[in-house]
């Protein structure tokens, strides 16, 4: 069994004021022994004045686990930009193709998300990949883009110790295009989806939204 001394002798008369016995020792568990599921025992020993034992050590059963996946919603939030992409050159433009334009253009939604908390804190990496699906495009007696009903993002979101707060998924190619040779008269709607893994738990985020060759995707 692995053991660890987490606090040295802490002697309460030097919490202020003199001999405070209201406000708690604070231990720091080392971070080690946060990262994975484990049950962990705190044996806590009571001195008196002469620096022997008071009573018999306490003991403690302390259950670590993940951050439940399901309550990902309280850590992350997810968002999107548009981007409308000149299929040739990968350079940007304005707007879907309209009538009297003959370049191509192609319109991509990219994911983005937000870590709320410090990720200098996290204990454990969070996985995340992005898709997008039951995308519709809306009937029209103008010439039509062709959409992608269903597609997976082809990069993977890490938020880490090491990561920063905001990460974004950002395509050029009309492979990941909601919409391929996209035409200015374009709508329809469709689903953002987050999947979220920490530790071995998994869940999701969502957020529908509407778009058009316009302005690209709005909720």
């Amino acid at each position: 069994m692995k053991t660890a001394l987490l606090s040295p002798l802490e002697e309460r008369q030097n919490y202020a004021p003199k001999y405070n016995i209201h406000d708690p020792v604070k231990i720091q568990v080392p971070k080690q022994y946060l990262t994975s599921p484990k049950q962990l025992t705190l044996e806590v020993t009571t001195f008196d004045s002469n620096n022997q034992p008071y009573v018999d050590p306490k003991k403690y059963k302390i259950n670590i686990d993940y951050f439940p996946a399901n309550n990902a919603y309280k850590i992350i939030s997810l968002d999107y930009n548009s981007k409308f992409i000149y299929t040739d050159t990968g350079t940007l433009a304005s707007s879907c193709q309209n009538g009297w334009s003959t370049t191509t253009t192609h319109l991509i939604l990219t994911p983005r998300l937000v870590f709320k908390g410090e990720p200098k804190k996290l204990l454990y990496p969070i996985y995340i990949t992005t898709e997008l699906y039951d995308v519709t495009l809306n009937p029209s007696d103008k010439l039509i883009g062709h959409i992608n009903e269903k597609l997976t993002y082809p990069d993977k979101i890490i938020f880490s110790e090491h990561s920063k707060k905001i990460a974004e998924i950002s395509p050029t190619s009309a492979h990941y295009a909601l919409d391929e040779e996209c035409r200015i008269n374009d709508s329809g709607h469709g689903t953002l989806k987050a999947n979220i893994t920490i530790g071995n738990r998994s869940s999701y985020l969502k957020k529908e939204f509407h778009w058009d060759g316009q302005i690209g995707g709005y909720f």
